[in-house]
């Protein structure tokens, strides 16, 4: 079977985030690694995504649209090397 990574993109999130991280390890196939990605956050974004647990939190410090999944892909254990 496939690995599945879900990259979560955060960026100002605190009152979604610790929702969307469950939502995730609730689906029916659940995936085998989940990062949340906070984009230069500067509310409560970083620490809800550590305190869930099970989850890789990466903090990317560098702000734009891109950066966040860019992070996401390079952390990511389940990326294919073709």
């Amino acid at each position: 079977m496939a690995r599945i990574s879900v990259i979560v993109c955060a960026y100002h999130e605190e009152r979604y985030l610790e929702g969307r991280l469950h939502s995730v390890r609730a689906q029916s196939r659940r995936p085998d690694q989940v990062l949340a990605v906070s984009n230069a956050s500067t509310d409560g974004t970083f620490g809800i995504a550590e305190r869930i647990g099970d989850v890789e939190v990466i903090d990317e410090r560098r702000r734009g649209l891109v950066r966040a999944p860019d992070a996401g892909w390079r952390f990511s254990k389940t990326r294919s090397s073709s």
